[in-house]
């Protein structure tokens, strides 16, 4: 799904995605913002074992956050059909 549909969905009366998956979006972007930073920062040759360990780390969070922008979607999702 593209950012515009994610968009268009967020914005639309369907219950689902709610805020908690937007938030979670939000995290994700930030930390892809993160990585970025991190591979430029690398690319120019600054690259440090820190920096290393940001990347990975950002990458982690930024699975993790979509991870659960779609947990949170599928629970809230269930709790309406209850």
């Amino acid at each position: 799904m593209s950012l515009e549909e994610a968009l268009d969905r967020l914005a639309s009366a369907d219950p689902t995605p709610s805020a908690g998956a937007a938030a979670a979006w939000c995290c994700a972007l930030a930390a892809a913002l993160v990585e970025m930073v991190a591979r430029v920062a690398q690319a120019r040759g600054e690259g440090s074992a820190a920096m290393e360990r940001r990347l990975e780390r950002a990458g982690e969070l930024r699975a993790r956050a979509v991870s659960l922008a779609d947990e949170d979607a599928a629970a809230y999702r269930a709790a309406i059909n209850a």
